[in-house]
């Protein structure tokens, strides 16, 4: 009686783990919000960085639209980190930037370092901090 019960249960797990993905009792996958790559841009006389496109509210540039990351910078001592918090140098507050790769040259941006894509120049690292 014992071993006809663990055949039983050997054979449903079986059955369950052989299953096709649709008859399978596995909870609902609740619906992923997809959103299209966010858009940053920056004013090229403040070098400061936006979510919201228009024009500088400082000096009334028009903010053109560049390629980077978010990142978080402490002012003090420069360090950027990928999540919220205190800097992990000096203690400070680490406050929302953009990190992007620019060209000198043709003012071309880019999400990684390397050579421009277009004038094949070496792109400079820089970190924008963010528009009030």
């Amino acid at each position: 009686m014992r071993s006809l019960r663990l055949i039983v249960v050997i054979l449903s797990l079986f059955m369950v783990a052989m299953a096709p993905a649709g008859m399978r009792l596995d909870p609902p996958k609740s619906p992923t919000l997809r959103l299209g790559p966010n858009l940053i841009y920056a004013c090229p006389k403040c070098e400061m960085a936006s979510t919201k496109s228009g024009k500088c509210p400082g000096c009334k540039a028009d903010l053109i639209e560049i390629h980077g990351t978010f990142v978080y910078t402490c002012a003090k001592c420069k360090t950027t980190a990928d999540k919220a918090g205190n800097c992990p140098k000096c203690g400070k507050f680490m406050a929302k930037a953009v990190q992007t790769y620019t060209c000198a040259k043709c003012h071309t941006s880019a999400t990684k370092a390397g050579k421009c894509p277009k004038c094949g120049k070496f792109m400079a690292k820089k970190v924008l901090p963010m528009m009030k």
